[in-house]
C-alpha cells in the first residue's frame, strides 16, 4: 500500500527553482533511495515533506489522502519522522530523556518517567537497537547516537521515516548493524526514504532508486542491473573519471612530527602518547571511529588545543607555543570535520568565508587594509574552480547545501597552498562527483610535495588515497602500516577496539 506520495512538487526561491515537478512515492515495507548531487534539490524536497517548507506547486498524499503539512509537528502527527544528518541530541540528557523531549507522557502535572522508560526500552528491544536507555547521550559512541535518533522517530509512531545521510559517520561494522535494523523496520511495514551519497550502500539496501538532477527526477530504477558507475553517471549527467595518478618521489622529508604527544582534558588523556610523521609528498591516513581522538589530534596540529606532554614540530621547529593564526599563515591548512561549527560562519557571504582566517594574507590585504577588488576576483575564481553552486559570491553561506559549503572550506584551504594539509572528513556529506573532485585535488597537492594528514571514518577513502594508514582508538595509535597491509575488515576491527596491534 502506498504510504506517502509527492505529486508534481515544485519549489522556488525567487528566480531559483530548487524542485521542478517532482513526483514519487514510497510504499509500506519499502526502502526508497533518493540520489543526487549536492544542490540537486533533495534537502528542499525532504523539508517540504517534513513541513519546514511549503511547495510552490503540487501536493502530498498520506495513505491516498491529500494533506497540507504546515510544520514538523504536523508531519509527526501524520506519521512522518526525519533523522537529520547532524544529530539533534542533548548530550547532558539520558537516552530516554532525549527521546521523549517535547512529547513527555504525563502523570498529572509531572512527567511519567517510569512509563517513558518502559516504552523506550520496549521499542529498543523490539528493533534490536540494544541501547542503555538510562545512559547519558554524551557518553555514547557515534553509532549509538544514530540509534537514539532512530529510536526517537520510532517513539513518535512514524509510518514514514526519512533518513538523511544516516551512515555518514559510521564504520563498516556499524553500517552492517544499522542496515539490519532498517531491514527489521521494513519487515514491520515502515516506509523509508533514504538519502545517501554512498552508492554501494544504496545498492545494498534500497528497493527502488530515484535520481534527482537540477531539481528534477531524471530516472527511476531498481538495484537489479544498476551499478555504482551507472548511478553516478545519472546523478552528474556524464561519466566520472575516478582514476588516481600518483607521482612517487624520494624526497619524503618529515614536515610535521608528533613526538610522544599527549593531551589531557578533564583528568584523562584524550590523546595518549602519539608519535607520527607527516611527510612531504605523502598522505598519512588516520582511520578511526569518531570520538577516539581524531578531532583532538587535528586541533593539536593547528594549535586550537594545547599539548600536555611531548612535542609537535613543523619543519623541525617546536610549535607548541605558536598561535593558530601564525600556524595558518606559515602554511598549516586545516579542513575541520564539522563545517557548520568549525569551518564556516553561516551568516557571512560565500566570499567572506573564502578568505576566513586568511584576511591578512598578502593576496588580500596590505598594511591591514583589505583589497576587495582582489578578494572579489579571487572569490569568483574559487567558485568557478570548485564548482560552488551559489547565486553569487554575496550569497550567505548558510543558504547553500552541505556539499557546497564543504567546497568553500576545501577551496579556502587548498588555494592557500599550504605545506601541510590536515584534512578531517573532507568528503563527509558530499556527492560522488564532488568526492572524486576533492580526491583528485588532494592527490594533486600530494604530487606537488605537500604533506597531508587525512582523517576519515570512510575506509574506502582512506584505502584509496593513503600512502600509510594509522588507526586511532581511545586516543592511541593502535596500528600503523603501509597502505595495502590491511583488509577493510581488519581496519574496522582495529577502529572498534576488537583487534589490537603494534604501532
Amino acid at each position: 500500500m502506498e504510504v506517502l506520495s509527492a505529486n508534481g512538487i515544485s519549489k522556488n526561491f525567487g528566480p531559483l527553482w530548487a524542485n521542478k515537478n517532482i513526483t514519487f512515492h514510497v510504499d509500506e515495507g519499502e526502502i526508497v533511495s533518493l540520489l543526487g548531487e549536492n544542490g540537486a534539490g533533495k534537502t528542499t524536497l525532504m523539508n517540504i515533506l517534513y513541513g519546514l517548507y511549503q511547495p510552490t506547486e503540487g501536493y502530498i498524499k498520506i495513505r491516498g489522502k491529500e494533506r497540507r503539512i504546515g510544520s514538523p509537528r504536523e508531519a509527526i502527527d501524520l506519521g512522518i519522522s526525519m533523522v537529520h544528518q547532524h544529530f539533534m541530541l542533548v548530550d547532558a540528557l539520558t537516552v530516554t530523556e532525549n527521546i521523549i523531549l517535547g512529547n513527555e507522557p504525563r502523570k498529572g502535572i509531572f512527567t511519567d518517567s517510569s512509563l517513558a522508560l518502559g516504552k523506550v526500552s520496549e521499542l529498543s528491544e523490539k528493533y534490536g537497537l540494544g541501547l542503555d536507555c538510562n545512559a547519558e547521550v554524551g557518553t555514547l559512541s557515534v553509532g549509538e547516537k544514530q540509534k537514539v535518533e532512530l529510536l526517537k522517530a520510532l517513539y513518535n509512531d512514524c509510518s514514514v521515516l526519512i533518513l538523511d545521510e544516516p551512515t555518514a559517520v559510521l564504520t563498516p561494522l556499524e553500517v552492517e548493524a544499522f542496515f539490519r535494523i532498517l531491514q527489521r523496520l521494513r519487515e514491520n511495514g515502515k516506509g523509508i526514504i533514504l538519502i545517501s551519497h554512498k552508492l554501494k550502500e544504496t545498492l545494498t539496501i534500497a528497493d527502488r532508486i530515484y535520481i534527482i538532477r537540477a531539481g528534477e527526477i531524471v530516472a527511476e530504477t531498481t538495484c537489479q542491473g544498476a551499478s555504482v558507475e551507472s548511478l553516478a553517471e545519472l546523478m552528474v549527467g556524464h561519466a566520472l573519471d575516478s582514476k588516481i595518478d600518483r607521482n612517487e618521489t624520494d624526497d619524503n622529508e618529515t614536515v610535521l612530527r608528533f613526538s610522544e604527544v599527549s593531551c589531557r582534558e578533564k583528568g584523562r588523556n584524550v590523546i595518549d602518547g602519539i608519535s607520527l610523521s607527516v611527510r612531504r609528498g605523502r598522505i598519512l591516513g588516520i582511520a578511526g571511529v569518531d570520538g577516539n581522538g581524531q578531532t583532538e589530534l587535528s586541533e593539536l596540529a593547528l594549535g586550537v588545543r594545547k599539548v600536555s606532554d611531548g612535542m609537535i614540530e613543523y619543519h623541525g621547529r617546536d610549535i607548541r607555543n605558536t598561535s593558530v593564526r601564525s600556524r595558518i599563515l606559515e602554511g598549516i591548512g586545516y579542513v575541520p570535520e564539522d563545517r557548520q561549527k568549525k569551518g564556516l560562519v553561516n551568516a557571512f557571504t560565500v566570499e567572506d568565508n573564502l578568505i576566513l582566517g586568511y584576511e591578512d594574507d598578502a593576496r588580500f590585504s596590505r598594511h591591514g587594509i583589505i583589497n576587495w577588488h582582489s578578494v572579489d576576483s579571487y572569490a569568483d575564481s574559487v567558485i568557478s574552480e570548485y564548482d560552488i553552486r551559489c547565486q553569487n559570491r554575496d550569497e550567505k553561506a548558510g543558504a547553500l547545501s552541505g556539499g557546497n559549503q564543504q567546497k568553500i572550506v576545501i577551496g579556502r584551504v587548498l588555494e592557500a597552498d599550504p605545506d601541510v594539509i590536515i584534512a578531517s572528513q573532507p568528503t563527509r556529506g558530499v556527492d560522488i562527483g564532488a568526492v572524486e573532485y576533492i580526491h583528485k585535488k588532494l592527490i594533486e597537492m600530494r604530487n606537488r610535495g605537500k604533506a597531508i594528514m587525512l582523517v576519515s571514518a570512510d575506509l574506502d577513502e582512506i584505502m584509496k588515497l593513503s600512502d600509510e594508514i594509522a588507526v586511532i582508538y581511545d586516543g592511541r595509535i593502535v596500528s600503523c602500516a603501509a597502505n595495502g597491509k590491511y583488509t577493510k575488515t581488519e581496519l574496522g576491527e582495529f577502529m572498534t577496539g576488537a583487534r589490537e596491534g603494534d604501532e
